[in-house]
């Protein structure tokens, strides 16, 4: 059984022990959550893994290959989680009361985005593929594209809060709701509840309709365990540290070596999680020379 619900992000705050960088307020983070993903500053550009969280600018692509997840967190606090295997394109964020919206592209895999609507304001974003593209004011959804056309499953939609235009068509779309585009734009739509977690198994992506997790059970599950094992890898590693610098220490001391000696225990980096842990070896106080007995 699910625990009560809470942001997107908390799923992984727990397991980034990182401090995010310090940014405008129009800066976009990309989080790392499981396996492999990272971001290219261009579509030529070689791929940058990200093992904590990394800052994007403008039009980059975040990434993530087989098996693996990430967060893309925006400004005014809507999220937007990568399936496995899945690159987007994240635009420039636009103040909401502007005419133009903030672009998220999906060039393929699957998303599944929390578009916040708070009380009296109003948000502006397009999610959009080769094939469809959907107009949000405050949603939560499963947006996913690919050879075989786009699907787009609504969570949690007031009317009006999500508008899908395929080939100059709109539909407005509904909580409960999934609408399959064919590559040749034709468009079924259907209320069955299984519809989204057939259409994408294997994503990583929370299906259920009543979740506030981006993330499935196992996931997160996976995240946790990783971060209890970086946790204690790091304990480990810092007390075997403290040992080792004190025999270093106490040799020196042997040997009559005055230097201090100090040891660092090196990152330990398991899924997502980043963990350093330092030790300072104890100072080595040289052994007294030996007294010269008396002829």
């Amino acid at each position: 059984m699910r625990m009560t619900a809470r942001p997107i992000s908390a799923i992984v705050a727990a397991a980034l022990l990182v401090a995010a960088p310090a940014g405008a307020a129009s800066d976009k983070q990309l989080v790392a959550v499981r396996g492999t993903s990272g971001y290219q500053p261009t579509a030529d550009a070689p791929f940058r893994r990200v093992v904590s969280r990394q800052l994007l600018a403008d039009n980059n692509i975040a990434v993530t290959q087989a098996a693996s997840n990430a967060l893309v967190v925006l400004p005014d606090s809507s999220e937007v989680a990568l399936g496995a295997a899945t690159s987007v394109v994240v635009g420039a964020f636009n103040d909401p009361q502007s005419t133009t919206p903030t672009t998220v592209t999906l060039k393929g895999g699957a998303l599944r985005f929390n578009v916040r609507h708070p009380d009296g304001a109003r948000t502006n974003y397009v999610f959009t593929t080769a094939t469809s593209q959907i107009a949000v004011r405050g949603t939560i959804a499963l947006y996913k594209t690919g050879p075989d056309g786009d699907v787009i499953s609504c969570l949690q939609c007031a009317p009006g809060d999500a508008t899908v235009t395929v080939s100059g068509q709109t539909f407005p779309l509904l909580s409960g709701q999934t609408l399959f585009v064919s590559p040749t734009h034709a468009v079924t739509t259907t209320s069955d509840s299984a519809a989204p977690g057939q259409a994408f198994a294997g994503t990583g992506l929370a299906t259920d309709a009543l979740s506030q997790f981006a993330f499935t059970e196992e996931v997160e599950a996976g995240v946790r365990a990783a971060a209890q094992a970086a946790a204690a890898a790091a304990d480990t590693t810092t007390a075997a540290a403290v040992a080792g610098a004190a025999v270093i220490g106490t040799a020196a001391a042997v040997s009559g070596n005055a230097t201090p000696t100090h040891t660092s225990a090196p990152s330990s980096v398991t899924g997502s999680a980043t963990i350093t842990g330092s030790a300072r070896g104890a100072e080595a106080t040289p052994a007294p020379a030996p007294t010269r007995p008396p002829h």
